[in-house]
């Protein structure tokens, strides 16, 4: 069994098989921007409770917190459509314009 395995192990033609592309460009800029999508959705449930408070500032009278949401949704917005773009190019997948 231990020959089978070694000569399957040894053919010229099954290690390139078993190795793993690497990453391109786009790849790795779609790894980091999920890397920061994921941080902001962990900033957003970390501190959802002084957005919350923003909110009912903005209820009170204080005007300017109605901007944070927006600010929010923008960054958000823009991160999480560049990781997508950057993904769907890593994988090969372009848009037909």
């Amino acid at each position: 069994m231990q020959d089978i395995a070694e000569a399957y192990i040894n053919d010229p033609s099954y290690p390139a098989s078993r190795k793993l592309p690497r990453p391109t460009k786009e790849g790795w800029t779609a790894i980091l921007l999920g890397i920061v999508s994921a941080g902001l959705y962990f900033l957003l449930y970390r501190y959802s409770g002084d957005i919350r408070h923003w909110a009912e500032m903005t209820n009170h009278g204080d005007k300017v917190f109605f901007l944070a949401p927006i600010g929010i949704a923008f960054i958000f917005s823009t991160v999480h459509g560049l990781f997508t773009d950057r993904f769907w190019s890593a994988v090969g997948l372009k848009a037909k314009c």
